[in-house]
């Protein structure tokens, strides 16, 4: 990859930041649901999930170091905790990911909808990751979830009714409901090219706020960087530059991720996981009684560039049924704050890495 003037500044920055970055630099509030109290499971112990979603920042920078249990240190009232840190997604064919994922996929008024079969099709990335999908229908409402071969049959098959007496927004806005309230990684794709602007597609960004991830098919966003490749004047940075360059590019932008085409949405959404992460732990049934709170230590700046890490602490209701696939989502009464190392604000944007 050819480097820009924006990124050479920025590396300058980094440089500069790492010779005084202490472990532990800033707090954050974990972003939680509203208080509730923890089922323990039958053994006395039940097990906590805390998701450290990385995406707005690799997206733009990159992130070199993986999240390990060197550099991600749980405690308790100064204890260290052991913690299972997992990425939801290595890259390799076959690995399952250690929770549960969910993804619901939706047409904007207006927007064409592939034919099921497309739609299938279009989807044996997602399936063979192991995710389950729900989709809308043609006639507006929305499969359950499921794996691959079972959701080719739920498109095929009739739905009970037509969309409800407040029309396909109102079936969306329950689907999104029933989501959030998932256990596990929970992404919204959604095709907006081609559909009606203006406030039918406000419950796109009204979602980033419950859901892990939103995606929207909209043909990506313009994009103008200094075009360093020739000889030119000197630029802001006093290198030398021949002016401006503009491309349509996937970009993050106000929790919505904005994809050029649907096909690379989906490619996406699988190579993405492995900007976040699933840390497992347990807590004695005395510790949770007690409620001490936590602290969440991301040491390494290499993990993450300078955009806000997302940190949501959770546990499963226990009897959620259909198991873990369908587990509901609690937040449990525990405290949870996270530290991470000074990081300098972005004097630029750049579109991410494709």
């Amino acid at each position: 990859m050819k480097l820009r003037c924006g990124a050479l500044g920025y590396s300058v920055a980094l440089l500069a930041l790492l010779a005084m970055n202490l472990p532990g630099g800033t707090a954050q509030p974990a972003e939680r649901l509203a208080a509730d109290s923890v089922d323990a499971s039958a053994n006395g112990a039940a097990a906590y999930h805390i998701e450290v979603n990385m995406l707005a920042s690799c997206l733009h920078y990159g992130c070199e170091h993986p999240l390990t249990e060197k550099n991600a240190i749980l405690s308790e009232d100064g204890k260290t905790l052991p913690a299972r840190v997992a990425r939801l997604g290595d890259g390799k064919a076959g690995n399952a990911a250690p929770i549960p994922m969910h993804l619901l996929i939706a047409f904007a008024q207006g927007a064409p909808r592939p034919t099921n079969a497309e739609l299938e099709k279009s989807l044996r990335r997602v399936s063979s990751a192991g995710w389950l999908v729900s989709v809308k229908r043609a006639d507006g409402t929305f499969t359950p979830y499921c794996d691959g071969p079972r959701l080719g049959r739920e498109l095929g098959s009739p739905s009970n009714g037509a969309a409800g007496d407040g029309g396909e927004l109102s079936e969306i806005q329950k689907a999104i409901d029933d989501l959030s309230s998932r256990a596990g990684w929970r992404a919204l794709l959604v095709d907006t090219a081609g559909s009606k602007p203006g406030a039918e597609l406000a419950w796109v960004s009204q979602a980033t706020s419950r859901l892990d991830v939103v995606y929207a098919v909209d043909g990506g966003r313009i994009f103008t960087f200094p075009d360093c490749d020739k000889a030119g004047g000197f630029d802001e940075l006093g290198m030398l530059s021949s002016g401006t360059t503009s491309t349509m590019a996937r970009t993050y932008h106000d929790g919505v991720i904005h994809e050029i085409t649907w096909s690379k949405a989906i490619k996406h959404l699988v190579a993405d996981r492995e900007y976040v992460y699933d840390l497992e732990f347990k807590l004695p049934e005395s510790a949770e009684q007690v409620e001490q709170p936590l602290a969440l230590t991301l040491r390494d700046p290499f993990t993450y560039g300078p955009d806000p890490v997302k940190v949501e602490l959770y546990t499963v209701a226990s009897g959620s049924e259909g198991g873990a696939a369908n587990g509901v989502r609690k937040s449990p009464g525990l405290k949870l704050t996270v530290f991470e190392p000074v990081k300098m604000p972005s004097p630029w944007d750049r579109p991410p890495r494709n």
